[in-house]
């Protein structure tokens, strides 16, 4: 992973934006009306979608697609299935994207240090 402040700044704004898209659209489209199983079905792939186009015409063409792709495209699973499984108004929906989306900024980095330090042992 790139340690430059430019791309851990990007990792952290892509994921935000993405998480914050997806749960809003999320929460907007579906709300809770499915119940829990097919709002998290659907509010899975409708995340997956939403961080695909925002990557692929947005975000990588700043930070590029590499480092940007995999982090969002979780993120977007992840922020689209939690406004169809609970209870929350769109502004609690967009907060918890948010969140989501930094959680999974933090766990790509430490499992990529991790997978680093790995390969270097193994050598």
């Amino acid at each position: 992973m790139e340690n430059r402040a430019f791309f851990v700044f990007g990792d952290l704004i892509s994921n935000a934006i993405v998480g914050a898209a997806a749960a809003w659209l999320t929460h907007t489209l579906i709300g809770h009306s499915l119940g829990m199983f097919f709002g998290m079905v659907l509010g899975m792939a409708l995340g997956m979608v939403i961080s695909m186009v925002l990557t692929t015409f947005v975000l990588s063409v700043v930070w590029g697609a590499m480092e940007v792709m995999l982090p969002c495209m979780v993120t977007g699973m992840l922020a689209g299935m939690v406004p169809a499984m609970w209870h929350s108004d769109a502004a609690l929906a967009v907060e918890r994207g948010i969140w989501i989306g930094l959680v999974v900024t933090l766990a790509t980095y430490l499992a990529s240090a991790w997978f680093s330090q790995q390969d270097e042992a193994s050598q």
